[in-house]
């Protein structure tokens, strides 16, 4: 019997063609995982302005709204409310929401019939609104 010599490494070339092709993508595919793994990357500033955003939310319900400094206290349907720093978190109590983790300090003020709150974070100082009066 007699093969046919045309069709003899027909198979081969296909693979290595292939081969070459996968190669030429795996480059391509390296720097689209290292851009991933940057976007990954847990940005603290983002969760603030969320978390204060819903904080806003629910001093928007609020009537009452009363500081001493270190603690911003307020009356939300017809129920007592407070929002202070234990343990470098700030909770929203009763209960034990917490808004702002791992601060080093917070102070409430009044300024121009706007509601201020100042916190600090590894040495950095940030000033935001919570709500207009």
């Amino acid at each position: 019997m007699r093969r046919n010599s045309r069709r003899e490494g027909f198979i081969l070339s296909q693979a290595l063609l292939s081969l070459f092709i996968a190669c030429l993508f795996i480059p391509l595919c390296a720097d689209c995982i290292k851009l991933l793994l940057h976007r990954r990357m847990f940005d603290q500033h983002i969760q603030d302005e969320i978390a204060l955003s819903q904080l806003r939310h629910i001093l928007n319900a609020a009537s009452s709204i009363e500081t001493d400094g270190y603690s911003l206290q307020f009356v939300r349907k017809y129920e007592s409310a407070e929002l202070y720093l234990t343990n470098r978190h700030l909770i929203l109590a009763p209960g034990t929401q917490i808004y702002l983790e791992d601060i080093d300090g917070a102070e409430f003020y009044k300024e121009m019939h706007i509601w201020m709150i100042r916190y600090e974070r590894e040495g950095e100082l940030f000033e935001k609104p919570l709500i207009h009066e």
